[in-house]
């Protein structure tokens, strides 16, 4: 008797794992359908560090287009009609369409098309352990595509050297500039790269940023050379803030140059961003860092000291343009144009209009 109730539990406990296992099959065979519905995400362009190409490939094997706690209904249909039609026929329909939820909001006009083209690398980079992208980054960067049907990670990086000092980095342009009579090749060390980076926004680990941080370097050809206090050389970088509605514009066009000083016919309108002093190695200028205008030994600094401003509007405007947690963010956040429109104004010029190329793509 209790022999047969043995077999009978043995019998019943082997069906029910079969039965666990058909509904796991089962499961599994409709989740794969749904997934099959989403693009797939291909390798492209892969000019860049091995070990950082691996760390976001691992990550896309990871990504899971049936997330709905990471992804939102409208960014799933977006990937899902891009799978079933093509992606330029899921952006027309959403360039088409007066309004997108994304989450709790709903948003109009170009920004929901912004969001749907860079949620997507945003989630997979932010899948990069921060550590990897610390290490790797600006020089390493990714870049999604959409094209087709699938969606397409491109890798780009800058070239890097051995130097006497450590590592030299620079663009495969191989920019050049000028000083006492001789050219040298553009480079940066690994400090002056994440002083500007700390400048211009320090979320560069994030994709948005990311690809504008990597983009300034890998394709920025004019540096202007200068003397910094102490005749040390430097050379001046610049970026664009000639697009009517964004933050820069507004900062730096209308508020320094003021838009009755632009000149129709005076080429591209740049702010100058800041200062890297230089040293000679080899066939290299190589910026060992990077100051901004205003901080001590650049040309505003010493404006600013020898200027008869009342003593406390002029220590109000050096604790400004000396504050080490102050970025370019800050500044664009609350339109602050003070201290750049007095540079301007009292004879260092910050924002500049030029016929030549700044940025070329390579």
């Amino acid at each position: 008797m209790n022999q047969d109730k043995r077999r009978q539990a043995k019998q019943k406990k082997r069906e029910l794992e079969v039965r666990r296992k058909k509904l796991e099959v089962q499961a599994e065979s409709l989740l794969q359908s749904k997934r099959e519905k989403y693009p797939e995400i291909v390798i492209g362009r892969r000019d860049a560090d091995p070990k950082f190409i691996e760390s976001v490939i691992e990550a896309s094997k990871c990504f899971d287009f049936l997330d709905t706690k990471r992804l939102g209904t409208a960014q799933q249909a977006f990937y899902r009609m891009g799978k079933e039609h093509g992606f330029e026929a899921a952006i027309e329909l959403l360039e088409s369409l007066p309004s997108i939820n994304y989450g709790e909001r709903a948003v109009t006009g170009n920004i929901k098309l912004a969001i749907a083209l860079t949620s997507f690398g945003s989630l997979l980079l932010g899948m990069v352990p921060e550590e990897t992208r610390k290490k790797f980054m600006p020089w390493n960067d990714v870049s999604v595509a959409f094209k087709g049907r699938e969606i397409i990670l491109h890798f780009s990086s800058m070239t890097s050297e051995s130097g006497v000092g450590g590592t030299v980095y620079f663009n495969r342009l191989k920019p050049k500039v000028i000083f006492n009579g001789n050219e040298y090749t553009v480079g940066f060390s690994r400090h002056a790269i994440e002083r500007i980076c700390k400048r211009l926004n320090p979320r560069y680990i994030q994709y948005g940023p990311a690809g504008d941080i990597h983009a300034f370097f890998n394709s920025c050809v004019y540096f202007e050379p200068v003397l910094l206090f102490g005749d040390q050389p430097a050379f001046a970088l610049y970026d664009w803030c000639d697009n009517p509605g964004f933050s820069h514009y507004e900062t730096y066009t209308v508020g320094v140059l003021g838009k009755e000083n632009i000149d129709p016919t005076g080429g591209r309108i740049y702010y100058r961003v800041g200062y890297c002093p230089v040293v000679f190695e080899g066939e290299f200028a190589k910026a060992k860092s990077f100051i901004q205008p205003g901080f001590r030994s650049t040309p505003e600094y010493g404006l600013l000291l020898n200027s008869s401003l009342p003593r406390e509007q002029k220590e109000h405007l050096i604790a400004k343009v000396t504050d080490e947690g102050r970025s370019e963010s800050d500044t664009l956040y609350w339109n602050d144009s003070e201290a750049a429109k007095w540079f301007h104004e009292n004879g260092i010029p910050q924002v500049v209009q030029l016929k030549h190329d700044v940025f070329v793509n390579g």
